[in-house]
């Protein structure tokens, strides 16, 4: 099932290429935060619905990736200016990618959220 993760990674790119004001992973991590994914645990397969307690870890470890790859990305900025070098930002492709990375790195993996539909038995 890994191209359907990799399928919903780049379809959710669409929503990223516009960046504000805030910093690139944080932006990023809004428009994710969006979508009908959410991360899950490495050895639960897709549509799995996490736990509260999952859904608590995975944001804590989320956070500290953005936390992690806007210091990065602040560090280069720094390297960048000391060089004369211009201003690099990631494309909006490379920070899903990275921040996937980094989760994976973490043990999470994105998943689809299955909406449940309740119909009448009319």
């Amino acid at each position: 099932m890994r191209h359907v993760e990799f399928i919903a990674l780049f379809s959710l790119t669409t929503a990223l290429a516009a960046c504000s004001s805030v910093g690139p992973y944080a932006a990023t991590a809004t428009s994710l935060s969006e979508t009908d994914y959410t991360w899950a645990p490495l050895d639960k397969e897709d549509f799995y619905v996490p736990s509260a307690d999952e859904d608590v870890r995975s944001s804590s470890d989320f956070t500290a990736c953005v936390d992690e790859l806007s210091h990065d990305l602040a560090r280069i900025h720094e390297l960048n200016k000391e060089f004369g070098a211009p201003k690099w930002v990631p494309s909006p492709e490379a920070r899903v990618l990275k921040l996937a990375g980094c989760m994976r790195r973490k043990g999470w993996h994105m998943v689809a959220v299955e909406p449940i539909v309740v119909t009448s038995a009319a």
